[in-house]
């Protein structure tokens, strides 16, 4: 239990589909610690006339950005802090991205808020361990790579070093112990080959492992008995969306442009979407229902160890939203484990 609650005046409503709505206030001194921060964030980033960046004077700031804009930040960060005291204090199973609305912001004041969230909803699985061995019983598949294919990997690697000094494709270098040590860490063609080797065989046996946890998770699906809470569909497309934008912009084209070109609306996106969305759901559900059976989890070393080194790369990252990524990955991680073990 939280002894140090920063927040107040907590009201829970059971939802339909497996949600509930939660409403209550953060406390006053806890907002304007946040807003003290948010004022320090934006002093250290606006680029202001006649100032260097980070070296504006705090009012400037103030008046640049607006009293509104900072409590905004404030309200964000002091709601993103203390949800998950809320939701473990009160017994809330909550699961996925919660939907925040602030009903109250004023300095000085409390910060009144509603946040609805899905919570697990009753799940039956069926005989997983009988499942996953039947699949397991199944002859792993060959893998192998042919030498054309590694042959194939050489020409591509001779014809990009070609483009790389203008040369026409006509004009392509020896495949000679220079040119392999051109390319990295190779100390001759022998060398450079026995690694294209073995890192297309490492591919190859990746991608078979995932075909097989793949089959795995497909008849363990057929048979699981689970109402999606609706959110959880939304939260999915979001991830897809995001992913889809990104995999557009690196054709040059923005999101908008490619919606005009097929003469689509978001909404219809997410509606050729939902089948997907649904199982991306079902899955995550399902691998969270057999973790908490089977007592699978990561040990406190791994998920620190793992936290440290995306913090390390990336200083800005929120550790408590990378626990949350880190442990819900992990944890999948393990589950796939156990069940392709199962014999």
């Amino acid at each position: 239990m939280n002894k140090d609650k920063k927040y107040s005046n907590i009201k829970i409503s059971n939802l339909e589909n497996s949600e509930v709505l939660i409403e209550g206030e953060i406390l006053a001194e806890f907002l304007e610690e946040h807003r003290k921060k948010a004022v320090t964030d934006m002093m250290e980033r606006a680029e202001l006339p006649g100032f260097r960046k980070g070296k504006a004077p705090e009012n400037m700031v103030l008046q640049h950005y607006g009293e509104d804009k900072i409590l905004e930040h404030a309200a964000t960060d002091a709601i993103d802090a203390e949800y998950w005291n809320i939701v473990s204090d009160n017994s809330i199973k909550a699961i996925g991205n919660p939907n925040v609305t602030i009903t109250k912001i004023a300095k000085g004041n409390p910060l009144g808020f509603k946040i609805k969230t899905a919570v697990f909803p009753e799940i039956k699985l069926p005989d997983y361990k009988v499942l996953a061995k039947k699949e397991n019983e199944n002859p792993e598949e060959v893998v192998e790579v042919t030498q054309k294919e590694v042959d194939d990997i050489l020409e591509q690697l001779k014809k990009t070093k070609a483009g790389e000094k203008g040369d026409v494709e006509e004009s392509l270098p020896d495949l000679d112990d220079a040119f392999a040590q051109s390319l990295g860490d190779f100390k001759d063609v022998a060398d450079l080959t026995e690694k294209i080797r073995a890192n297309m065989l490492a591919e190859k046996k990746m991608r078979s492992r995932e075909k097989r946890r793949l089959t795995i998770l497909e008849a363990i699906l057929k048979g699981t008995d689970i109402a999606i809470p609706e959110m959880l569909i939304e939260n999915e497309n979001q991830k897809m969306l995001a992913q889809f934008k990104n995999d557009i912009s690196r054709t040059g084209l923005t999101y908008e442009a490619y919606l005009a070109k097929i003469n689509k609306t978001q909404a219809e996106i997410f509606s050729d979407w939902r089948d997907n969305a649904i199982k991306r759901a079902k899955t995550q559900l399902m691998l969270a229902k057999i973790s908490a059976d089977e007592k699978i989890a990561p040990s406190e070393e791994e998920v620190t160890k793992e936290i440290d080194h995306i913090v390390e790369h990336h200083p800005d990252a929120d550790r408590y939203k990378a626990r949350m990524y880190v442990e819900n990955m992990m944890t999948n991680e393990k589950v796939l484990e156990y069940l392709e073990k199962l014999k």
